[in-house]
């Protein structure tokens, strides 16, 4: 059920212009490391932080509109493969964007889900409804997906799994920085 919560206690404040950045930037992690929740999205140019290109154009971001409210008009972006803008190219198989997605769900990749690595918004609010579920009264710790090529191949990908038995040292540490 707290999957399907209609108040998305991840969304509270959308709409505002009020991110404290700096909180998630640079959180302490239980080990007493920095950590920047958004290290794997593409805001920074020569080790210099554009919040901008985190930020929503207009203080609201529709669902997997990736505008931000950069001057240049840059879109928010991954800084590593696969990139989420490969999602939208037309030209790809099935196959091509079966692959897009198991690439996106490897240990060394930082998101909870799928829709967690359209935007940097929506990586948090997914990386807060990851943690609600895995430590909930009665946790998800496990939820396999199934990932189907068009010549019957499969792959296989379980991110509660891979977040308990430590492979997903990304999304570790990331959840450990949404606050309680």
């Amino acid at each position: 059920m707290l999957a399907l919560d209609p108040n998305d206690p991840g969304h509270t404040g959308a709409g505002s212009n009020n991110y404290k950045f700096d909180q998630l930037t640079n959180c302490t992690l239980p080990s007493g490391a920095s950590f920047d929740f958004y290290q794997y999205w593409d805001y920074r140019s020569s080790g210099n932080p554009n919040t901008n290109k985190l930020r929503p154009k207009g203080n609201w971001r529709s669902f997997h509109a990736r505008d931000t409210a950069d001057p240049n008009n840059e879109k928010a972006e991954h800084n590593r493969l696969p990139w989420i803008s490969q999602f939208d190219d037309t030209n790809l198989t099935v196959d091509d964007k079966s692959d897009l997605f198991f690439l996106l769900y490897q240990f060394n990749q930082p998101w909870a889900t799928y829709f967690g690595s359209l935007t940097p918004d929506e990586d948090f609010v997914e990386s807060y409804k990851f943690k609600v579920l895995v430590y909930a009264s009665t946790p998800l710790t496990d939820l396999p997906v199934t990932i189907t090529y068009t010549d019957g191949s499969v792959q296989k990908v379980n991110v509660p799994a891979d977040y308990f038995n430590n492979r997903k040292t990304a999304l570790n540490a990331k959840v450990a920085c949404v606050p309680n």
